[in-house]
């Protein structure tokens, strides 16, 4: 199985993380952290390295706060912390992306890491068998030698066979053109003349089977050193073929760990973003949790303007809060707020932003608006002679809840406004900006 290389990045990582893997590995200069590289690359859309601005918490100069639109604050709040779960959810499909990467990454190093002892094992095998062709192509030449000493040895032979036989034919020669005078004037008989002359045709022909004999051996020692050569040149062309398979196995080897060394250096990369990412995410974590902080304040608003609140309506103060009234039916009881006279037709305004809980009709007290601005507060204002909002409204700080009348105040004088926290009655006069209020 061959691997083929595919880098694990998604489109559009790449870039980022191939200019990363340049200032990491290609320079001398120090890298610039990877978040920073993943931003400018706009893997990362926002500059998530950074905090996001909106995390001061709110002044510790309560005095500041009547400067605040807290509804304004609000909204921005809302943004920073969409903006920064947007940020957060994009951070974790990156490192889920990265993390993937890193996984894929380890897979194919497995897998080339099995592909390169298979290599390895085949390389072995190639050297083995040069090593076994080439202790054959020594047997062989050493064959070779043997067979041409062979040849060298029975040549020779030959060689003195053939002059010993020149010799020998030469004196029957010599002996066949003087027979008659041989016959004539040797002192041996005719028979034994003739059995000689047997004999000696006898060892003629014996040198010359023996001849015939060393022509044959020759030949067939020269048809096998020719095929010794041929052998020898067969096994000389396995050994050249089984070089060339190990310089294409080695090559193969040589790109498998170049590509082995590309896939863990990315890994290295991909690891470093989970880091950088990680860094990140904590970062983005700790700015929510401030905003979130931020918008707790922000929600217990109204008990930090507490001493700051502007009352329903400019006038005097008629009743305190615990003081013991008396309506004009002559029922008396404490106050559990404070009453305000105001002239008839005035606008009677929200203390705080809030929602409207109440705006109807309430027994003993007439047409009333009660707002709930959270964390247990409440503001009550009644006694008022035309309403203006509606249960569960959104009202803001200052804007018009009603009017006075002259009918809303025939039981009791003056504008009621109570403060509760969790139905507990307040004193109106300890979160009321003084200014706006007069005493008789």
């Amino acid at each position: 199985m061959t691997i083929r290389f595919r880098p694990p990045f998604s489109a559009r990582s790449l870039t980022a993380l191939t200019a990363c893997a340049w200032l990491l590995l290609l320079t001398s200069t120090p890298a610039a952290p990877l978040i920073d590289i993943l931003t400018e690359k706009k893997i990362i859309k926002h500059d998530l390295a950074l905090v996001p601005t909106r995390t001061t918490l709110l002044p510790k100069n309560t005095s500041l706060l009547q400067k605040i639109n807290i509804q304004a604050e609000k909204e921005a709040l809302k943004h920073d912390l969409e903006q920064g779960q947007a940020d957060i959810t994009l951070l974790q499909e990156e490192i889920s992306q990265q993390e993937q990467a890193i996984h894929n990454n380890r897979q194919q190093e497995r897998d080339l890491l099995a592909e390169l002892a298979a290599l390895e094992q085949t390389l072995a095998e190639q050297q083995d068998k040069v090593t076994t062709l080439e202790e054959k192509q020594t047997d062989q030449q050493e064959l070779i030698k043997r067979k041409e000493g062979e040849i060298a040895r029975i040549s020779v032979k030959k060689q003195a066979v053939l002059d010993h036989l020149q010799k020998r034919l030469k004196a029957y020669y010599t002996m066949d053109k003087i027979g008659a005078a041989n016959v004539a004037f040797s002192s041996e008989t005719f028979p034994e003349l003739l059995s000689f002359h047997d004999a000696f045709n006898t060892l003629l022909a014996y040198d010359q089977a023996i001849i015939t004999g060393y022509r044959v051996t020759i030949s067939e020692l020269q048809e096998a050193l020719t095929l010794v050569d041929r052998q020898k040149e067969v096994l000389a062309n396995f050994i050249l073929e089984s070089h060339q398979q190990q310089d294409e196995i080695s090559r193969l080897k040589e790109q498998q760990q170049d590509l082995l060394s590309q896939i863990r250096t990315q890994t290295r990369l991909h690891q470093q973003a989970v880091q950088e990412m990680d860094r990140a995410a904590d970062s983005l974590s700790a700015s929510l949790a401030t905003l979130d902080q931020k918008g707790q304040l922000l929600e217990q608003g109204f008990l930090l303007n507490k001493g700051l609140l502007n009352p329903p309506v400019t006038g005097t103060i008629l009743v305190g809060f615990g003081d013991e009234k008396k309506n004009r039916m002559g029922i008396k009881a404490v106050s559990t707020g404070i009453s305000i006279e105001t002239g008839h037709g005035t606008t009677v305004q929200a203390i705080f932003e809030g929602q409207v809980s109440f705006a109807a009709y309430l027994r003993n007290y007439g047409n009333t608006v009660i707002i709930d601005h959270g964390h247990g507060y409440s503001s009550l204002v009644s006694r008022i002679e035309t309403i203006l909002v509606k249960k569960g409204q959104q009202v803001s700080t200052g804007e018009a809840i009603g009017r006075s009348g002259p009918t809303a105040t025939l039981m009791e004088d003056g504008l009621l406004l109570e403060i509760r926290k969790d139905q507990k009655p307040q004193d109106p006069l300890a979160w009321l900006n003084h200014k706006k209020l007069t005493r008789p």
